[in-house]
């Protein structure tokens, strides 16, 4: 006679389990980033485990006075705006369709003609704390599902 082992329905539902877990992960992870992203904007700086430099400020006019007072690299929103994630097989891809965003995030020359340098005010790219957040993530859903 045979025995079913009683471990068995326990490890089909831990298997359902991680599996939903890893399908849902590109899209967290997508989200985390983007939050980092909001947060750069937020803070004027992109910020990585601590560290991180405040962007550049804006140039002064000929009195010394800022050209402007808005927030930096926000005068229509388009540009934090249009910050989105596209999610495949077990990997995310961050990504905008504002064409400026490079030189803005690395810096360098911008402008028709014979343009300016840019400052870089970075906002986005890979990070430590992004993969702490994910980590996190990961051990909370596996500490539920496990325990």
């Amino acid at each position: 006679m045979a025995r079913k082992y009683k471990g068995l329905p326990t490890m089909k539902k831990e298997l359902k389990g991680l599996e939903h877990i890893f399908k849902e992960l590109p899209d967290v992870a997508g989200q985390i980033a983007v939050d980092q992203i909001h947060r750069s904007f937020a803070k004027e700086q992109f910020q990585d485990k601590g560290k991180g430099a405040k962007w550049a400020p804006r140039k002064k006019d000929g009195n010394g006075a800022r050209t402007e007072r808005r927030a930096l690299l926000v005068r229509s929103g388009d540009l934090l705006a249009s910050w989105d994630y596209v999610t495949g097989n077990m990997e995310v891809s961050i990504n905008t369709d504002k064409p400026y965003a490079q030189v803005h995030n690395e810096g360098g020359r911008a402008g028709r003609g014979a343009g300016f340098i840019m400052p870089k005010r970075k906002h986005a790219g890979p990070s430590q704390e992004i993969n702490d957040a994910i980590e996190k993530h990961l051990i909370k859903e596996m500490d539920k599902l496990f325990s």
